[in-house]
């Protein structure tokens, strides 16, 4: 939502919320380099991160 706010601040344009679209909670891992993240993506497809989520 707040990076549509400001990419189409000013644009005469609605900003609808849908909660089927956000963000993945890594968990422990939020804030981690993408490179390291990325690395053990596939392992959590349906295995939760750690004190996060899976992606399913």
């Amino acid at each position: 939502m707040r990076t549509a706010e400001i990419a189409f601040a000013g644009g005469g344009k609605e900003i609808r919320f849908d909660r089927r679209f956000g963000e993945c909670d890594y968990g422990v891992c939020n804030g981690r380099p993408v490179g390291e993240v990325a690395a053990l993506r596939s392992r959590h497809i349906d295995m939760p991160w750690r004190g996060g989520q899976s992606y399913r």
